[in-house]
């Protein structure tokens, strides 16, 4: 799906110079889908690019900053509200993800969106009970507030530095 999507002056095997600034960022409902896509995708990790699973099942949030400030992630997988949380991490205390922050959106937090090219929202995982990631509140809407970040929303149409947004 990934490798489908509009052509990228960024190969899906390569990374940013800057750590936790991904190019490719993948969003599931759920911990246990999120380590399956890490495990289909990691035919794109490379010695300077890793594929990054980033939820909060089993992964603590401090582990998960030091993970990103220290390594350059070319794509990065997780779910709505632990990619909120470190993209709101400001290197010092974890910010609240309804919060309202003053700062761009774009290099905020640890993880950064300032690379960012492409958007997938996996859409295609239904759980047991029948419900994907636009079906249960836990995930809505932290993924709702993803979507519309200031810094972000703003890309999806533009021209420079934008960023292809997919449902899949």
């Amino acid at each position: 799906m990934v490798s489908k999507m509009r052509n990228k002056s960024t190969k899906l095997s390569s990374a940013p110079d800057m750590n936790g600034s991904p190019h490719t960022l993948v969003v599931t409902g759920a911990g246990i889908r999120a380590a399956n896509l890490t495990r289909a995708l990691r035919k794109f990790q490379t010695e300077q690019a890793t594929v990054a699973k980033l939820f909060a099942k089993h992964i603590k949030l401090e582990e998960a900053i030091a993970f990103v400030k220290k390594t350059r992630i070319g794509i990065a997988i997780g779910t709505p509200t632990r990619l909120i949380n470190l993209l709101d991490e400001d290197h010092g205390g974890v910010v609240s993800i309804f919060q309202v922050k003053l700062t761009s959106a774009a290099t905020a937090g640890v993880l950064s969106l300032e690379n960012l090219q492409r958007l997938v929202v996996d859409c295609s995982h239904i759980d047991q009970k029948r419900r994907g990631i636009l079906d249960m509140s836990e995930t809505q809407n932290p993924l709702i507030e993803l979507l519309n970040r200031q810094g972000l929303k703003e890309r999806y149409a533009a021209s420079e530095k934008g960023v292809d947004l997919l449902f899949y």
